[in-house]
């Protein structure tokens, strides 16, 4: 998919329109609800083109919860298992995997003897070339010890050197695939986590440090054509809740970002629309 900055700046939600209102005036916008299939993948906007290479998955979790340990990993494999989930996939110039890896060769060069400083250092720039592998790994390890399948994506709906990505979904259920309607803003999306939502917090934070960085459209964001934060709970109230459950990411980044609610049974009904 390629996406035009001038594209994005245009865009009737950058230009003032709520992103509810938006979805309420698209015809079949109900298509970008479908059944959730079991199958958990990253946040990565360029998943779900609903190909082999690319399949859809509904449940969506940074990395599909690569960086998750201890207790807080075994309560994600009981919520995966209360979704029914059945496979777990990685992807090709995953965040969340080069993030692992750099972790896991910090602590071993740390463990070889050097100081942390110098080895995150010489993490950071080892780290590109085993991503892939490592974050691949991982994913299946953690697959096997759910008892999950686990599949390796090897294409995505966007460049593999870019996030065009200008918005994060933050989503109350396992069934919204924005890709089913090219006319959504293209953007990542992550599913709620109601028993973990410290980890959704941090994931909309990585999402945000990707599309500031030169990964994404970066410097172009301003006030005038901020990053979207888009709550989609299952009632406004429930929206309402997400939003001061995720305020850290309009802290660190003010007028840059711009949150907007959505009930997301509109999706299905538009015309419940409430904004």
């Amino acid at each position: 998919m390629q996406i035009a900055w001038e594209e994005v700046e245009t865009h009737p939600i950058e230009r003032g329109q709520s992103v509810a209102e938006y979805m309420a005036s698209l015809p079949n916008v109900e298509k970008s609800i479908e059944p959730d299939n079991g199958c958990v993948g990253c946040m990565d906007g360029g998943l779900g083109q609903g190909t082999r290479q690319n399949p859809k998955c509904g449940i969506r979790v940074g990395g599909s919860g690569m960086l998750l340990k201890g207790e807080a990993e075994d309560r994600y494999i009981e919520w995966l298992h209360g979704q029914g989930a059945h496979t777990l996939t990685s992807h090709p110039t995953c965040g969340a995997a080069l993030r692992y890896t750099v972790e896991v060769l910090t602590e071993q060069l740390t463990k070889g003897g050097d100081s942390r400083q110098e080895a995150e250092r010489k993490a950071i720039k080892m780290a590109p070339a085993l991503a892939e592998k490592w974050g691949s790994q991982r994913v299946e390890a953690l697959a096997q010890k759910a008892g999950l399948k686990y599949q390796h994506i090897t294409e995505l709906a966007r460049p593999m050197n870019f996030h065009p990505e200008w918005a994060i979904y933050v989503v109350e259920g396992t069934d919204f695939y924005p890709l089913n309607d090219d006319r959504l803003p293209f953007g990542f999306v992550v599913s709620d986590l109601p028993n973990n939502r410290q980890h959704v917090s941090d994931q909309i934070l990585i999402a945000a440090k990707i599309a500031f960085s030169e990964h994404g459209w970066g410097s172009r964001f301003s006030a005038h054509a901020p990053f979207l934060v888009v709550l989609m709970g299952a009632s406004v109230e429930s929206a309402t809740q997400m939003a001061t459950e995720y305020q850290s990411v309009k802290e660190k980044y003010r007028d840059l970002v711009r949150m907007d609610l959505v009930d997301r049974s509109q999706l299905v009904d538009p015309t419940r629309v409430r904004t």
